[in-house]
C-alpha cells in the first residue's frame, strides 16, 4: 500500500506559531511589502509543509496548495471571461470560496500553477502530485451569466483543464489528480476531455459523498479515489466490480475531524477492501484535503496514518 494526500494542507499553524501567510497578505494590501516578498513567504511556507508531509512518511505528496485561497478560484478565477464574486459556502463546510462569475466564453490562459509546480518539483524529496478541481465541481460552484447550460460550462472547464495539465506534464508532472466533490450531475466524457492526451498517471478523486456508478465509466483514469469516511455506499461499488483493474484511492482518514484514528478502526476496513482490491493497488489517504484541520493536527494525522498502514 502507498500513501498520499488529496491536495491541500493547512495554511495557518497552531498558536503560538505566527500566521505568516495571512500576515504577509495583509501587509501587501497595505503596501508594506512587495509581491516578491510575499512570494518568498509562500515559498518558505510551501517548503515547510512539504517537509512535514515527507517526514510523516507520505509516499506521494503535494505542494500543499498554500497559494490557493480555496479549492475553486485559484484556477477558475484566472480564466478569460471569469471574474470573482463574494464569498460562498463550500458544500456543507464552515469554509468559503469566492464564487467565479462567468461573463462570456471561457478560455484558458496562464494561471500560475505551472510556476508553483516548478518550484515544488525542484524542492520535493518525494514524488509530487498536482491536484486540480474537476470540471463538474467547477461548473457547480460557478455563477453562470452566459452559458445557461451546465454541460457546456463543464465542457469548457474540461478543455481549460486539459491545456493546464498538458503544460504541467511538459514541465515534468508525473501524477495529476482531478478532485470532484460534486458528482450529482456527472458526465464521464468531460473527464475524458480533461485528460485527453495526458500521459501522466491520472487520478480522479471524490469526497464528501457517495459517487454515482458513472464515476467508474472514465476509461482514461488510472486511479479512482473514493471517500470511505462519509461515502458509506462506496464499498458496494467494489463488490460490483466497477473498479475493474484500476488502482483505488482509499480516503479512509477523516480530514475534517481532529480525533485520531486507531489501528483497531482502520485495519478491519482495509481488510474489507482487500477482499476486492489487492494492497499493492491501494493509495491510502485522508478522505478530503487537510486544510479543514489545524496545522499540527494535520501533521499528526499523516504520521498516524503512515504508522497504521505500516502495521497492516
Amino acid at each position: 500500500m502507498k500513501t498520499t494526500v488529496i491536495g491541500s494542507y493547512p495554511k495557518i499553524p497552531n498558536y503560538p506559531r505566527e500566521e505568516r501567510i495571512r500576515k504577509a497578505l495583509h501587509q501587501l494590501d497595505k503596501k508594506e511589502i512587495t509581491l516578491e516578498q510575499l512570494e518568498k513567504v509562500f515559498q518558505e511556507e510551501t517548503l515547510e509543509c512539504m517537509r512535514e508531509m515527507e517526514k510523516a512518511g507520505v509516499d506521494l505528496i503535494t505542494d500543499g496548495q498554500l497559494r490557493w485561497s480555496d479549492e475553486i478560484t485559484y484556477f477558475a478565477g484566472r480564466l478569460e471571461n471569469v471574474e470573482l464574486n463574494g464569498l460562498t459556502r463550500f458544500f456543507n463546510n464552515n469554509t468559503y470560496y469566492r464564487q467565479p462569475v462567468i461573463n462570456g466564453k471561457m478560455k484558458w490562459k496562464e494561471t500560475g500553477i505551472l510556476k508553483d509546480f516548478e518550484f515544488a518539483g525542484k524542492n520535493a524529496k518525494k514524488e509530487l502530485k498536482i491536484s486540480l478541481p474537476g470540471p463538474h465541481t467547477l461548473a457547480y460552484c460557478a455563477l453562470d451569466k452566459s452559458y445557461e447550460d451546465f454541460k457546456k460550462i463543464a465542457k469548457d472547464f474540461a478543455k481549460a483543464l486539459n491545456k493546464e495539465m498538458k503544460k504541467l506534464e511538459k514541465a515534468g508532472a508525473k501524477y495529476i489528480q482531478l478532485n470532484e466533490p460534486f458528482t450529482s450531475e456527472f458526465y464521464p466524457n468531460f473527464i475524458e476531455i480533461a485528460f485527453k492526451g495526458v500521459k501522466a498517471k491520472r487520478f480522479l478523486w471524490s469526497y464528501f459523498y457517495d459517487v454515482p456508478e458513472t464515476f467508474f465509466d472514465c476509461e482514461c483514469v488510472e486511479v479512482v479515489g473514493l471517500d470511505f469516511v462519509e461515502g458509506k455506499k462506496n464499498f458496494d461499488y467494489l463488490k460490483k466490480g466497477l473498479l475493474g483493474d484500476r488502482e483505488l484511492g482509499v480516503g479512509i482518514i477523516d480530514g475534517r475531524n481532529t480525533k485520531m484514528e486507531t489501528f483497531a478502526q482502520i485495519e478491519p476496513q482495509i481488510r474489507k477492501i482487500e477482499d476486492y482490491v489487492s494492497c499493492d493497488m491501494m493509495w491510502i489517504s485522508p478522505n478530503t484535503g487537510l486544510d479543514f484541520l489545524p496545522r499540527e493536527n494535520a501533521d499528526a494525522k499523516l504520521k498516524n496514518m503512515v504508522e497504521i498502514i505500516k502495521r497492516i
